[in-house]
């Protein structure tokens, strides 16, 4: 019998068949690894926001997908958020979430006073100010997006990066660039994003990774909101911008706000494995139909598929 494998492959993706995975390289698939104790798991890592400054914090960088892992034990990282700091220097980036090979790279932080500096990250800080020659914090391809820049005459700053668009650019002189938005997955429920405190339910959508949102030197002038995923909102008149949301990992909103930490989700049919979860992890898991779901939100040690 002819094996029924997916439409429209792109190259490297892998498609399980009992204990044999077969790879596609662009023209054919192939066998890539016939063993019985490969263990398929579908996962979304999702890194530590970055931190404001006078520019926006970007958004963790998000991945998502299904991996092949052999019995035994891997490590797992759940991202921290990047810490507020000083309007002279630039915000401090998110810290990278990990599940064994698979790394989601923390959210750049916001950029300084000195007209630049935002960080790169798996999404972009923002600038502050716009000068000819200034760089912006960018994104990595297939994770975020680049953060966006601010007027210069307007004294304000562009939203950060999330994982499904650029931060905005200020519109104007008097009106701060908005988050760019997170990215939705239906790994869970919203449901049960709500129970566990994970993500932000936006309608029936589940996000994550959205950027912080700029902020505005005078008062009476308009600040930048956060984009969906847990974003900070920005402030106006050397106000404090929100923190990003915890566990979702968005950005932190101008100004001198914390970025939201990051969280790795997990899901595989509960009769191929079991784990021990380690003593440095914080998670929460449950069984919905016949699938094992874990979310883990803080620490980092080994997780033990048997």
């Amino acid at each position: 019998m002819a094996l029924a494998f997916p439409d429209s492959p792109t190259v490297g993706d892998h498609y399980k068949v009992g204990d044999i995975i077969w790879k596609w390289n662009g023209t054919v698939w192939y066998i890539s690894n016939r063993c019985g104790s490969i263990l398929s798991v579908e996962y979304l890592i999702v890194g530590g926001g970055g931190g404001a400054s006078v520019g926006a914090g970007g958004a963790g960088g998000m991945l998502t997908g299904t991996a092949y892992l052999a019995l035994g034990g891997v490590t797992l990282t759940v991202g921290a958020g990047g810490a507020a700091i000083s309007t002279s220097r630039t915000g401090v980036s998110g810290g990278d979430s990990r599940l064994a090979n698979l790394i989601a790279v923390g959210g750049g932080g916001g950029g300084n006073a000195a007209d630049g500096n935002p960080a790169k990250g798996g999404s972009g800080g923002s600038r502050y100010r716009a000068i000819q020659s200034g760089q912006i914090g960018y994104g990595i391809d297939g994770q975020g997006n680049d953060g966006g820049v601010g007027d210069h005459g307007g004294n304000n700053s562009g939203g950060g990066g999330g994982a499904g668009a650029v931060g905005q650019n200020s519109p104007s002189a008097t009106v701060a660039g908005n988050g760019g938005d997170g990215l939705t997955t239906t790994i869970i429920s919203t449901a049960q994003a709500t129970s566990w405190s994970v993500g932000e339910v936006s309608g029936s959508d589940l996000y994550f990774a959205g950027g912080g949102g700029g902020g505005e030197d005078d008062a009476g002038q308009t600040a930048g909101t956060g984009g969906l995923g847990g974003g900070g909102n920005g402030a106006n008149n050397a106000g404090t911008g929100t923190n990003g949301t915890a566990n979702t990992g968005g950005g932190a909103g101008v100004r001198t706000a914390n970025g939201g930490s990051g969280v790795v989700i997990l899901k595989w049919l509960t009769a191929d494995a079991s784990i021990p979860v380690g003593a440095g992890l914080t998670s929460v898991n449950t069984t919905v139909g016949d699938y094992t779901v874990y979310a883990f939100t803080a620490g980092t040690d080994t997780v033990t598929f048997s």
